[in-house]
């Protein structure tokens, strides 16, 4: 008796069928989650260029306008060195121009050099952020800060924030909230406060200019001696940086991502664009003042 044949499928064949299609869907999924991670990967790295790009931009407008005011004018005297008593008299009332305070603590290596926390920074400069309806620039106290975040750190990675403050006061270089008599006092003493960065692991600064020309005359620098550099991750603290602007701010910025796993380090240069010191600028203008004027032409 002669067997029919049949049109379906054996079980053999359906199982072999299943298992293909299983390591088929199997490859699919994993290379649509492969493409998942990498556009999550990308998303967050423009996040954080776009994010550096914004804070590299407020900041590099505020160091580069950094300056030494002109505190008040002094009469001359035929004693220089009481002229020079008298002016340094009247900065330290001011207090620092320009002051860094750094985690000597904590400190990490960038290529061949070791680099110390960063802390607060603090100087003056014509940069305010409320400028609308001023026809003239306005003198303010700048300063940024590294401050923890409590709810975003664990155990064992901390993550910071960065805030940019700005106070019309020059003289209050720690930002301190001061009690005013007159509304007049109260916009002076106001301190602004703005999140600029957050998700950072660690910052480090680094600033330089050009070695005193004379041990005597901390102020004066010699363009001759321009390849000497005087390089600090603080400013402010030894008698060389006191009432003086740096040259250059070299800036390393390591910022985590969403899930405090994986880090990203940012660096940059800023030129400050008032120096040499005020002390130079004024004995050049000086000189100008002691020029004779020129004669009308006949």
């Amino acid at each position: 008796m002669k067997m029919k044949n049949s049109n379906a499928f054996t079980l053999m064949e359906l199982l072999l069928a299943l298992s293909v299609s299983g390591f088929i869907i199997i490859g699919m999924m994993q290379g649509f989650r492969n493409t998942e991670k990498i556009l999550s990967k990308s998303r967050s790295i423009l996040q954080i260029n776009r994010s550096v790009c914004l804070l590299f931009n407020q900041i590099e407008r505020d160091f580069n306008t950094a300056i030494i005011p002109t505190i008040a004018k002094i009469e001359k005297t035929k004693d220089k060195k009481i002229e020079e008593k008298k002016i340094d008299e009247k900065k330290d009332k001011v207090n620092f121009f320009f002051a860094e305070s750094t985690e000597e603590d904590e400190k990490i290596k960038i290529g061949e050099k070791k680099y110390e926390f960063f802390k607060r920074v603090s100087f003056v400069n014509t940069n305010p952020l409320q400028i609308w309806g001023q026809k003239r620039s306005k003198l303010v106290r700048v300063g940024y800060e590294l401050v923890k975040n409590k709810h975003r750190s664990n155990r064992e990675n901390i993550s910071y924030d960065l805030y940019r403050k700005e106070t019309f006061d020059l003289s209050n270089t720690a930002f301190k909230t001061k009690e005013a008599e007159n509304l007049a006092q109260k916009e002076i003493s106001a301190i602004s406060k703005q999140l600029v960065a957050t998700n950072i692991k660690g910052m480090f600064l680094e600033y330089g200019m050009p070695k005193p020309k004379d041990k005597d005359d901390l102020l004066l620098i010699s363009e001759k001696q321009e390849e000497q550099q005087l390089e600090l991750f603080s400013w402010g603290k030894i008698k060389e940086t006191k009432n003086v602007v740096p040259q250059t701010v070299e800036m390393h910025i390591v910022f985590w991502d969403e899930g405090l796993k994986s880090e990203k380090m940012f660096s940059c240069s800023i030129p400050i664009f008032s120096y040499p010191t005020q002390k130079k600028q004024a004995e050049k203008k000086e000189d100008k003042k002691n020029e004779p004027a020129p004669q009308p032409r006949r």
